[in-house]
């Protein structure tokens, strides 16, 4: 078990302030099919439990798009937008510089970039990274 796991509550209850927005599933809302394509595309274990999957695919089938987990945040982009990493866990997302990108393209640091089109908006995402890293920082603090 994971030490974020205290915080899932917490982590669901900010998951609801987008529970009607398109592409945005939660807690038992996330349909089993889309976390299995979502783990094989994005590749996180098996045992890390999701809590939020945001799905950016065309098809609606959840290979691109975001998830936070037990162990962190994972995305994997559309083909054009390159990033050198497609995860951070919580300690290196609490030091993270989260800031607007261009107009669908979120950047946690140099080259490091989540491409945000198909689900929310590029504010709502920056809202919602925004209180996950307070948390974040929280649970730090915490441990």
């Amino acid at each position: 078990m994971s030490e974020f796991c205290p915080m899932e509550k917490d982590i669901l209850r900010i998951a609801a302030r987008y529970s009607k927005e398109y592409h945005f599933y939660y807690g038992d809302s996330i349909p089993f099919e889309k976390i299995n394509n979502a783990r094989q595309a994005m590749q996180f274990g098996r045992d890390e439990k999701v809590y939020i999957l945001i799905d950016n695919s065309i098809l609606g089938n959840a290979k691109k798009g975001m998830v936070i987990c037990d162990s962190g945040i994972y995305w994997k982009n559309m083909f054009a937008t390159k990033t050198v990493k497609n995860h951070l866990g919580w300690e290196a997302y609490s030091k993270a510089q989260i800031e607007a990108h261009g107009k669908e393209t979120i950047q946690f640091e140099k080259g490091v970039l989540y491409l945000c089109s198909g689900a929310l908006e590029q504010d709502q995402i920056l809202d919602l990274l925004s209180r996950l890293q307070r948390l974040s920082e929280k649970i730090k603090r915490v441990d």
